[in-house]
C-alpha cells in the first residue's frame, strides 16, 4: 500500500514537472 502510494506520488511529480515545463 505504501509503496503504491509513493508510486503515485512519483508519477504526479512526474506529471507536474511535465506541464510546468
Amino acid at each position: 500500500m505504501l509503496r503504491d502510494q509513493i508510486k503515485t506520488k512519483r508519477q504526479l511529480n512526474q506529471t507536474i514537472t511535465y506541464l510546468l515545463k
